[in-house]
C-alpha cells in the first residue's frame, strides 16, 4: 500500500470516529411535542352544509383554528379537507381531552394507519 493511500485511510477512519462520537454524545432525539395525529370531525350546520358545502367547511375549520389558539392548544394542521367536514391535526397527547371538549369538535379519533390483512384468496 502506498504512503498516500495509508494516510488517506487513516484520515478517513479518524473522521468516522469523530462523527460517531458526536452522534453518541448528542443523545437521543428530543421528544416530539406534537406526537399525536388526530382526525377532527368539525361541528357544522347541516342545512348550511347542503347550501354551500365548501364555504361551510372552510368556516368551520377557521372556527376550530381560532378555538385552538384561544384554548392554548399547540397544534399543527396536517390537512384541511374541502369536501368533508374534517381536519387532520398533530397535537400533544396531553391535549387530546381538551381538544375533544371544544364546542367546534363533533368527534375526534386518532389518525393512524391500520394494517391491512392479506386475503386468503377466497
Amino acid at each position: 500500500m502506498c504512503l498516500v493511500c495509508s494516510r488517506a485511510a487513516i484520515l478517513l477512519i479518524a473522521s468516522l470516529a469523530v462523527v460517531v462520537s458526536i452522534r453518541v454524545s448528542a443523545g437521543p432525539p428530543p421528544e416530539d411535542p406534537l406526537a399525536l395525529r388526530v382526525l377532527v370531525e368539525l361541528r357544522v350546520d347541516r342545512a348550511a352544509l347542503e347550501r354551500d358545502p365548501t364555504a361551510t367547511i372552510r368556516e368551520a375549520g377557521d372556527r376550530l383554528e381560532r378555538a385552538l389558539a384561544s384554548a392554548g392548544i399547540a397544534n399543527q394542521v396536517v390537512r384541511r379537507y374541502d369536501t368533508i367536514p374534517w381536519i387532520a391535526l398533530r397535537i400533544a397527547p396531553a391535549s387530546r381531552e381538551r381538544l375533544a371538549a371544544l364546542p367546534e369538535v363533533a368527534s375526534l379519533r386518532e389518525d393512524r394507519v391500520e394494517k391491512v390483512q392479506p386475503s386468503d384468496g377466497k
